[in-house]
């Protein structure tokens, strides 16, 4: 394993990757194997400003990849249909017509 600190993630990135199950395929699903509610989406608990909050796992992905948040009117859609999929080249913004279209 690689010790090298650049390399290494600390806090909430850590917590998000030690959940994360990448498949072998390429551009293939990101498996979250954290905890899920009813509908198979992940929770992800994290720190925030001293507190513990818990948000949706794809939308921790989304923020940690495309560096903002998901406006809170908008919801994270799957191009994979794949609920537990936090893969941010699967997930797209939309409303909830845009989401039940898809």
């Amino acid at each position: 394993m690689c010790v090298n600190p650049d390399h290494l993630f600390y806090g909430n990135d850590a917590c998000f990757w030690a959940k994360v199950h990448k498949l072998d395929e390429p551009d293939g699903c990101w498996i979250w194997i954290g905890s899920q509610n009813k509908d198979m989406c992940g929770r992800f608990s994290i720190n925030k400003d001293g507190k513990r909050i818990v948000i949706q796992a794809t939308h921790y992905s989304w923020q940690l990849y495309m560096g903002r948040p998901v406006p809170k009117s908008l919801v994270i859609c799957h191009k994979c249909d794949h609920p537990y999929c936090v893969n941010p080249y699967h997930l797209f913004i939309g409303d909830k017509k845009d989401n039940s279209d898809d």
